[in-house]
């Protein structure tokens, strides 16, 4: 493994994953079986298998980030810093359409707490993890990269990551995918495949959910400064 997708469910790791991935030639595991458990990720335990890909997109390893770069030191990670309100609208829809996911089950994390509150805390704990990897391993190793600026011209995330991996990318074939629905089909409603963007949550927020992510904007905050 030579790069590592991550940050927290629906901030856009599948888009940068595909787009890197076949622009620049290199191969992909999205989201293996071991890390989709009711349990943290045990870093060490898939190495033979991480020794095969280039690239790992894996959400649930932003949990034990600063662990993960101790144990692959080759490795570097792209993490995708979203607004925690476009980030809890993404998640809702797949709970409002009935379909099943665990995107809001934190008890790994210690989060007791449901709904947007429970979220709130999950997204600070995150926020704080990535930090604290970033402080750790330095900006040479951990890349953040907000969702909102990647999302004005994708191609153009895609090369300026590509340049800090010191790879080269197509953008003609970053251009020829951007408009696809590259995440999993299974977090979408198959009648909705459609990619929602920046700024949702202006018109599908309740007013109660924003107002209970107070401490996950402002770890939001904290992260777009690191991110500059």
């Amino acid at each position: 493994m030579q790069l590592l997708i991550c940050g927290i469910h629906r901030s856009g790791t599948s888009a940068v994953a595909h787009m890197l991935s076949e622009s620049c030639r290199r191969t992909l595991l999205e989201d293996p079986d071991w890390a989709m458990t009711g349990r943290l990720v045990d870093v060490t335990a898939p190495a033979e298998e991480l020794a095969r890909w280039d690239i790992l997109k894996c959400p649930r390893m932003t949990e034990v980030l600063p662990a993960a770069l101790d144990a692959y030191p080759q490795a570097r990670a792209a993490v995708m810093v979203r607004d925690p309100r476009d980030v809890l609208c993404s998640i809702l829809e797949k709970v409002n359409a009935g379909m099943p996911t665990r995107m809001l089950e934190f008890s790994r994390l210690g989060v007791s707490e449901t709904g947007a509150a429970g979220f709130a805390q999950a997204y600070v704990t995150y926020a704080r993890t990535i930090l604290s990897a970033r402080a750790a391993a330095g900006a040479e190793r951990v890349h953040l990269i907000r969702y909102e600026q990647f999302w004005t011209d994708r191609p153009a995330g895609i090369a300026a990551l590509a340049a800090w991996l010191g790879w080269t990318s197509d953008r003609e074939v970053c251009e020829s995918i951007q408009s696809r629905q590259l995440g999993p089909f299974h977090t979408k409603h198959p009648g909705d495949q459609s990619i929602k963007g920046a700024g949702r949550w202006r018109t599908e927020l309740s007013g109660a959910d924003q107002a209970a992510l107070g401490p996950a904007l402002d770890a939001y905050t904290s992260l777009c400064e690191a991110a500059r």
